[in-house]
C-alpha cells in the first residue's frame, strides 16, 4: 500500500500540500518554499531604491553644473573690475569760477563842466580776477541814486579790465559808456555790481568817511 493517502494522489508531485498545517516554511537562507518549490529572495525593493538613489545622484549632478556655469561669468566680472575698500565718487571737478570786482574809480576829473570830454573823463573800471572769460551781458553797474548801466554781450577775458565811462562814446573791449549827458558818480558815492540774476558781485565805495571798498 502507498504511503500516500487518496486526496495526496490526486495532486501533481511537485504542487503536493505540506503536511504540517502552519503555512509555508523558511528556510535559514531566507527563501520561501510554496507547494513544494523553493523560491529565491525577493529583490524588487532593492532594485528600486537603487534607480531613485541614480536619478538623485544625477539630478544633483546636473544642477551643480548648472550653478558653476552661472558662477563664471560673475566670477570674471568680479575680477575685471577693481576692488576699492570704500566708495569713489567720479564726480568730475568743479569748473573754476572767474571773480570779477570793481577796479579802479575816476569820479572826480580836473576838467569841470558836463562836456564830452569831461563825461569822459568819469570812468569806473570791472576787473575779471580769474582766468576764464566771463559774459557780461545782462549785468548791471548802478551808483547810490540808482543810476543803472547795463552790459550788453560783453566779454571780459581774464585778468582783463574795462572801463565804464559816463559820457559818450563807441564801445569796444576795453571801453564802454553810459550814454549819460551829466555826471553820475559823486565824490561821495557807492557803485555797486550785480551779475544777471541781481546778485550782488561786488561794491565800491569812496569819499569822506566810507573807509573804502565794503
Amino acid at each position: 500500500m502507498s504511503a500516500f493517502s487518496n486526496t495526496e494522489r490526486s495532486f501533481p508531485w511537485h504542487i503536493r500540500p505540506f503536511a504540517h498545517s502552519g503555512g509555508p516554511r523558511r528556510n535559514a537562507g531566507n527563501s520561501t518554499v510554496r507547494c513544494g518549490r523553493r523560491t529565491a529572495p525577493s529583490t524588487k525593493g532593492d532594485v528600486t531604491v537603487s534607480r531613485i538613489t541614480m536619478r538623485l545622484a544625477a539630478t544633483a549632478a546636473a544642477c551643480g553644473a548648472v550653478l558653476a556655469a552661472a558662477a563664471l561669468p560673475a566670477a570674471a566680472a568680479s575680477h575685471a573690475r577693481p576692488h576699492h575698500p570704500f566708495p569713489v565718487s567720479h564726480r568730475a571737478p568743479a569748473p573754476q569760477r572767474a571773480e570779477v570786482v570793481l577796479g579802479a574809480v575816476q569820479h572826480d576829473s580836473r576838467i569841470r563842466g558836463n562836456s564830452v570830454r569831461a563825461l569822459d573823463a568819469e570812468w569806473i573800471a570791472v576787473t575779471n580776477t580769474g582766468r576764464s572769460a566771463v559774459d557780461l551781458a545782462g549785468w548791471t553797474l548802478s551808483d547810490s541814486d540808482h543810476h543803472t548801466y547795463r552790459f550788453h554781450h560783453l566779454w571780459l577775458g581774464g585778468h582783463q579790465s574795462v572801463r565804464v565811462h559816463t559820457g559818450f562814446g563807441r564801445d569796444t573791449s576795453r571801453d564802454v559808456y553810459q550814454g549819460s549827458r551829466r555826471s553820475l558818480w559823486d565824490a561821495r558815492d557807492t557803485a555797486t555790481l550785480r551779475d544777471a540774476r541781481g546778485h550782488v558781485v561786488d561794491t565800491e565805495s569812496w569819499g569822506h568817511g566810507w573807509g573804502g571798498r565794503r
